[in-house]
């Protein structure tokens, strides 16, 4: 059984198609401070689980309600954390109340999690692959999704394709219209996604070591990624996007894939404030490159994900202040008066320390909820 999960700041009216043309899942949707009322008796006409900001708190442990600040993204975990107390759930999908499904077969084409299966498999000699590249833009106006490493843009490299049996841990399901874009990329050009290659189509994996960032609308997890997958609310807007890499580095080391492709959804989205967005994303994009090259450095050799996940978080938490040795160094021997480069520098450096602080408090605490289905 697949659970699908979202937080709302809208009556999610998206249930209602994926209700009517689906069937072996259930859905929570967990409120918050900016959910209208009507939001309740919608749901309940569904048959979806609705849980306001009483039922959360009575639901889960205090402990991780101390986590999951108002107002936040990362309060979809609250509703992973409850799919995972269930003993028939195979899997999460995460969506965000603006995705609206194209495909009839959402929930099948999300079941691909956790099964062996024959893929496409892309491996990039840089380490890296761009995903929007399966994409047709209405204009063929090149893009990235949202927190790719600026590093890694407009730099070409060799891939190759291969196909064999893996297991898709990870579905990111493609985005039409508009999509997942850095909000400088939205101030640029306006992008508008109006399809999935063939050759992409129906999915296709990237090789272990082979990275791109993912987010976490019309995304799927199996059952045994929920416990090690988390949102620190220190990462702001782009904490996503940094747990997409924490994932890539536990996949990669477990052996296993992340997918993409399959199921699309078309995203009318909400209105934003892109200078605001800006300025969300900044600092988080400075200080991505040093993020990825932080969790490349790791050494894992837990053979299950949780453990994984402790050995990451336990080395990335003392060695983060490194990094500011590294950008000292740098920094005397480039640009010696540049002072503004040290406090942008610093505060890069505190942004992944209170990431990995955050996340080492969900490990703490997932570590001990026991597995309700015994599966793995």
């Amino acid at each position: 059984m697949m659970y699908l999960v979202t937080t709302t700041i809208n009556v999610p009216t998206f249930l209602e198609d994926i209700c009517k043309k689906n069937d072996n899942f259930k859905a929570i949707v967990i409120g918050d401070l900016k959910t209208p009322k009507e939001a309740w008796p919608f749901c309940e006409s569904l048959g979806v689980r609705y849980l306001d900001i009483d039922d959360q708190k009575k639901a889960i442990p205090k402990e991780l309600w101390d986590m999951m600040p108002l107002n936040t993204g990362s309060r979809k975990m609250i509703g992973t954390y409850l799919a995972y107390l269930e003993p028939d759930c195979e899997g999460v999908i995460m969506m965000d109340d603006d995705n609206f499904p194209v495909e009839e077969r959402f929930i099948t084409a999300h079941s691909i999690v956790g099964k062996v299966a024959k893929h496409s498999i892309i491996q990039s000699e840089s380490g890296w692959f761009n995903t929007a590249e399966s994409m047709s833009e209405k204009n063929n106006i090149p893009f990235y999704p949202r927190g790719y490493p600026w590093s890694q843009r407009f730099n070409e490299a060799m891939t190759h394709e291969t196909v064999g049996m893996v297991k898709a841990v990870v579905n990111q399901g493609i985005v039409l219209g508009d999509p997942d874009i850095d909000a400088v990329s939205r101030l640029f050009y306006p992008i508008e996604v109006t399809g999935i290659y063939p050759h992409y189509y129906p999915n296709f994996s990237l090789s272990p070591g082979t990275w791109s960032s993912f987010n976490d609308q019309n995304t799927a997890l199996s059952r045994e990624l929920i416990p090690v997958y988390f949102k620190p609310p220190s990462g702001s807007r782009n904490a996503d996007i940094w747990v997409g890499y924490v994932i890539q580095r536990l996949t990669e080391h477990m052996g296993d894939v992340v997918a993409f492709g399959q199921p699309l959804v078309r995203q009318v989205r909400n209105g934003h404030d892109l200078w605001e967005d800006y300025e969300l994303e900044k600092l988080n994009n400075i200080a991505t490159d040093d993020f990825v090259a932080l969790l490349r450095g790791v050494e894992l050799t837990a053979n299950s994900y949780i453990d994984a996940l402790g050995e990451l978080v336990e080395w990335c938490l003392p060695h983060t202040p490194d990094l500011l040795e590294t950008y000292d160094t740098y920094r005397h021997s480039q640009y010696p008066t540049l002072e503004k480069q040290r406090e942008r520098n610093e505060a890069a450096m505190d942004l992944i320390w209170d990431f990995f602080i955050d996340y080492k408090a969900w490990y703490d605490f997932m570590k001990g909820v026991p597995d309700a289905s015994n599966k793995f």
